[in-house]
């Protein structure tokens, strides 16, 4: 999320082609319209208000970091959560991590990018899969399924 700002600032973002290309950029916990918990970014800090909570085995990037931060101030124990986050925040070893407290996620993903699954790269023009088949890929902790 992008809050709209334009004066000087050395916290301000520069996204070229979003609908609100320099602000605040925030990580926010949402649902129907309504924010449960958020944290600003900055250009020039990256994320300076992380707490590294996680105590796991996961080997977590600070954006991993913050969305797993945001994540546990929802009250996992009284509730079921599943996050369905922006293609931008997926890794196997953040869906592990969360999977460790309790609380699902869901997202779909840019299939160039680094943490996704090898076997799932196909040449789009190429290689084409039989109709009816949904091939997937448990981890290696077993705790998330990756599908095609």
């Amino acid at each position: 999320m992008m809050v709209h700002f334009t004066s000087r600032s050395h916290n301000t973002t520069m996204i070229r082609g979003k609908p609100i290309p320099q602000g605040y950029r925030m990580l926010a916990v949402c649902e129907h319209g309504h924010t449960f918990s958020f944290m600003f970014t900055s250009q020039s800090k990256s994320f300076s208000n992380i707490l590294d909570i996680y105590q796991g085995a996961q080997a977590l990037s600070p954006t991993s970091k913050a969305v797993f931060q945001l994540a546990t101030t929802l009250p996992a124990q009284r509730f079921h959560f599943t996050l369905y986050c922006d293609n931008y925040f997926s890794n196997i070893s953040l869906f592990t991590a969360l999977r460790e407290y309790s609380i699902s996620a869901c997202e779909t993903v840019r299939t160039n990018s680094a943490p996704y699954l090898p076997q799932f790269k196909l040449n789009k023009k190429g290689s084409f899969l039989p109709w009816n088949t949904l091939p997937g890929i448990i981890s290696e902790s077993g705790s998330v399924l990756a599908l095609i």
